[in-house]
Parts: C-alpha cells; structure tokens; sequence
C-alpha cells in the first residue's frame, strides 16, 4: 500500500514540475514548492481514506486541478501582498500552494469542518509551512483586512457572494476559481453589488471552462487608511 501511494505521490510530483516548467511558475523555488506540494499530497492521500477531503486523488488530475490551478494566480499577484486568506480552504487549496510559492506572504486558511482543520494542522507540522495560519471558524465569523482574499470550493457559493463582499471589505482583491458559468452568472446576478469592483475573468491553463474571477476593490486605497 505504501509502495502504492509513494508512486501515486511521484506521478503528482513529475506532473507538476511539468506543468510549472511549461507555464514558467516559481522559476526560483520550483524545487522546495513541489516537493513540499507531494508531502501535502501524501498527507492528503492518507487522510482521504478516513475523512472526505477531495473527489480528486489521480496524480496527473491532482497536479492539474488541485496544486498547479492554486499556484497559477502567483505569477501576477502583486508584489506588495502581505497577507491572503483563503475562505472554506478544505484540504487547504489554494492556499497551502500559495504559502508555498510565496513564503513572504502571510497565508491565513479558515475551514469550519473539525476534522478538515485537525488535517490542515497536520500539514503545517509535518511539511512545516511557518507563514501559514489555520483558523477553525465560520468564515463570516472572522474579521479580515488581508490584501488578498480567495476562495476555490466555497459551498453554495453563489449565495455567498454578499457575505464574502462584506469578508472582504477592506481587502484588495477577490479571486475566485470557479467554473466559466459560475462566473457570467455572479457578474449578472450581483451587477449592483459589484459596481465598486473592477471585474476580470482569467481562463485557467491547461482546462476548457475552468477560471479565475478577479474582483478589484476600487476602494481599496481608502478602506486601508
């Protein structure tokens, strides 16, 4: 079994440096990032057999959708980013990713599932990630004033949209990771809503109808004062 997984793991791992090397992301840490994305994995992998934590465990799909999608957005997240939250993280995507590429920036996950959190803890003990905060909590329960504020499997989502706008009130940007779809139909739906936002839609690479939706809080520079 353990011959099984560690190939399974090894699979994700090559994978990954493909896609990355291709799409030319984290060209000066591609080596820690990947190799601390296949211990993430393996955890993920173990773990998944006792509690539901993703649909996805083939490697090359794991690569694809879990690790390589999270880690697209840093090729063009700004360099002034201090600090990022990612709202109902799961098994911790995009944001474990994320506090990987970027160690200079405070990644803050927040997952109200018990035992999803008892995982993300794992995590940041074994595969040590120090710019990584966990909170166990409700997301609209938590106040927030992170720079960046992201969310890729957020459940019922779409109804969510006015409580992450009030999450995210003092953040600079929204990015969502959501289908095609979803996307046309959050921009229809909160026209009103969004009117202090600049909205972008980003086709992720390597997938048909999967992107990244780019809320720009046009307010920004006098929320943070």
């Amino acid at each position: 079994m353990t011959v099984s997984i560690n190939n399974e793991v090894e699979k994700m791992k090559e994978e990954l440096v493909r896609l990355c090397e291709k799409h030319k992301l984290c060209q000066n840490n591609l080596s820690d990032v990947v190799n601390k994305a296949s211990e993430h994995f393996l955890l993920l992998l173990k773990w998944n057999k006792k509690i539901s934590l993703t649909k996805i465990t083939d490697p090359k799909l794991a690569a694809k959708q879990l690790y390589f999608e999270s880690l697209f957005p840093t090729s063009f997240i700004d360099k002034e980013t201090k600090s990022l939250t990612d709202i109902g993280t799961g098994a911790g995507f995009p944001g474990i990713p994320i506090a990987l590429a970027l160690p200079e920036i405070e990644t803050t996950l927040i997952e109200s599932d018990q035992r999803k959190f008892a995982f993300l803890g794992e995590v940041r003990r074994t595969v040590k990630i120090p710019n990584l905060v966990i909170i166990n909590q409700l997301f609209q329960k938590v106040l927030s004033s992170s720079n960046i504020v992201t969310i890729r499997a957020l459940e019922k989502l779409q109804t969510q949209i006015p409580n992450i706008l009030k999450f995210a009130a003092k953040s600079k940007q929204i990015i969502l990771f959501i289908s095609l779809p979803t996307a046309e139909t959050i921009l229809e739906t909160y026209k009103q809503e969004l009117l202090s936002y600049k909205t972008e839609i980003t086709l992720l690479p390597e997938s048909e109808n999967r992107v990244l939706l780019q809320l720009y809080n046009l307010n920004y520079s006098i929320c943070s004062t």
